[in-house]
């Protein structure tokens, strides 16, 4: 693996130990070798140019696998309203997504387990990452005193200095504790649009609790999950978006399959086609 995604990777909370080290690291290279051959330019857990009309690829990892965004939010609303919400979703992938976590994201010898039962859980984005996190709405989830707060585990210490005035120390959870744990344990999730937690969140059936801002989607802001809080926000199960095998979403147990990978990217680029062509008849709403 080249230094560039050793360190991005371990970065972004990967033990060089886990198994997901070597599938996240080998799957985006495969990634970028069939972005190459298509000459489609390729980012890693980048930021996209929300103003370019030309098709890209980002990718970042998760606990499920590797994740391919959808290069524009409006793109992402377009996949949404044309393809799940107003049109059968056909089962084309037989894999259960319980069924990815068997890779640990942390050396299993160092991981933190969280056994403790709680009422809700806030999963918070870091420091770059709160433009659509609507305090207000945190701060009534925090109301309960049984709801506690699991940061990403790159956040600056200014952000956490700034949370733990706001909410008091005893109501963190060490950001190393195994985030599919802390929401097995919970009974309420609260969630923004910059979260893996929304995978586990819908798979395991929890309450929602939603802290995206009141514009989310209305302007040119870009998240990496924002097809996922649509469909939580829908009351649609990101299980069955997947098996439509609608979402960006590349499962482990696929993650070294190259025909499996340049269908999917085919498929998007077809998409973005449609949504290219269709752009000026298509609005926000």
């Amino acid at each position: 693996m080249n230094n560039y995604y050793d360190f991005e990777i371990t970065r972004t909370g990967f033990s060089k130990e886990s198994e997901a080290f070597s599938k996240k690291g080998k799957a985006l290279i495969l990634v970028e070798k069939i972005c190459s051959s298509k000459k489609i330019k390729f980012v890693f857990d980048s930021k996209i140019d929300m103003y370019s009309n030309k098709f890209i690829i980002s990718a970042t990892g998760t606990n499920y696998g590797i994740y391919l965004s959808y290069p524009h939010v409006r793109y992402e609303k377009f996949i949404f309203y044309n393809y799940i919400k107003n049109k059968k979703l056909n089962k084309i992938l037989n894999i259960n997504l319980k069924d990815e976590e068997y890779i640990s994201k942390y050396n299993e010898n160092t991981k933190h387990r969280f056994t403790k039962s709680i009422n809700g859980v806030a999963v918070i984005p870091n420091q770059n990452k709160t433009k659509n996190l609507d305090f207000h709405k945190l701060n009534k989830f925090m109301e309960d005193d049984n709801n506690y707060i699991k940061i990403h585990p790159v956040t600056n210490d200014n952000f956490i200095n700034k949370l733990v005035y706001n909410y008091g120390k005893e109501k963190f959870i060490q950001s190393k504790c195994d985030l599919t744990d802390v929401i097995k344990q919970s009974k309420t999730v609260a969630i923004t649009s910059n979260t893996e937690s929304m995978i586990p969140t819908s798979i395991y059936n929890k309450n929602v609790y939603f802290l995206g801002t009141d514009n989310l989607f209305k302007d040119e802001t870009q998240s990496t999950y924002e097809l996922f809080y649509l469909l939580l926000k829908n009351n649609i199960s990101i299980q069955q978006a997947f098996e439509a095998d609608l979402t960006g979403l590349i499962p482990w147990s696929l993650s070294d399959n190259e025909v499996y990978i340049k269908n999917k990217i085919n498929k998007m680029e077809d998409i973005y086609g449609n949504w290219r062509n269709s752009i000026h008849n298509f609005t926000i709403q």
